[in-house]
């Protein structure tokens, strides 16, 4: 019996995790993985000859979507920085 009791006593021990200091910056952060995920791997499918591809000439490429996007990114996140 006394044996049991050792094992169970480090399992109880631990801390609970701590919850985030900001829930809307660990929300903003969720929905920026996610967000992200999504854009990698829509840039991943994208054939590397087609980056250029425009539908119309007044339209950006694909490849002028993808560093828009990054660009945006950056600039959100050096303001929030």
């Amino acid at each position: 019996m006394a044996i049991w009791c050792l094992v169970a006593l480090p399992a109880s021990a631990q801390a609970p995790a701590a919850p985030p200091a900001n829930p809307i910056t660990a929300s903003v952060g969720g929905q920026l993985a996610m967000v992200k995920g999504y854009i990698t791997k829509s840039a991943e499918q994208v054939p590397e000859n087609l980056y250029g591809f425009k539908a119309t000439p007044d339209v950006r490429s694909f490849g002028q979507r993808f560093g828009h996007v990054a660009d945006a990114n950056y600039s959100i996140c050096a303001a929030a920085a």
